[in-house]
């Protein structure tokens, strides 16, 4: 799916991570991986291959050990194989179209400083509250979080992620990409 109006325009953003997980697919960027995979090792060694072979995002929908609906997506801002969208994975994610180019992406981002931000709203319903989990539930441990290379001192949920941390006073922010693992411990 091509984001229309959004080459040489104003960009069109996905509102949601279905959306992008649906523009992926509709340009062939996206393999739903339906076979059981292994968090341990199997998912992160099929995610590096993607990266490097330019491979689409895998979509992992069942892992070893892990209860059905909860999934994995690897790989979801590698560069393409296809001609023309080397970038295609991340221009989508910045409502660019899937060929836009590596110019045109940073110009994205740095026009992006200069906009206001957007405030957060409360709503009642909607696609992020499908899922509620409260007291014993909530539980990091059930999530399918994979040990992604030998060696590792845990299973990591974000390898690739920005972490932004205010100090308490507000006076200084921190932004770094950073890996997070997740606890061992219960609860």
């Amino acid at each position: 799916m091509v984001l229309e109006g959004s080459r040489g325009g104003k960009p069109r953003y996905l509102a949601s991570l279905r959306e992008y997980l649906d523009a992926l697919a509709g340009i062939g960027e996206l393999v739903r991986v339906e076979r059981e995979v292994d968090w341990n090792l199997e998912i992160g060694a099929i995610i590096r291959r993607c990266y490097e072979t330019g491979a689409p995002a895998a979509l992992f929908q069942r892992i070893k050990g892990i209860e059905p609906g909860f999934r994995v997506l690897g790989a979801p801002a590698g560069v393409s194989r296809q001609k023309d969208r080397y970038f295609a994975r991340v221009a989508l994610s910045l409502g660019l179209d899937a060929s836009a180019g590596g110019r045109e992406i940073v110009e994205a981002l740095v026009s992006a400083r200069q906009r206001p931000g957007i405030k957060p709203r409360r709503i009642a319903t909607g696609p992020c509250k499908e899922n509620i989990l409260t007291g014993e539930a909530a539980n990091l441990l059930r999530l399918p979080v994979p040990l992604i290379h030998d060696g590792d001192g845990g299973r990591y949920i974000n390898t690739w992620g920005t972490v932004v941390a205010r100090a308490p006073d507000g006076s200084w922010t921190n932004w770094g990409v950073a890996r997070v693992m997740r606890s061992t411990a219960a609860g």
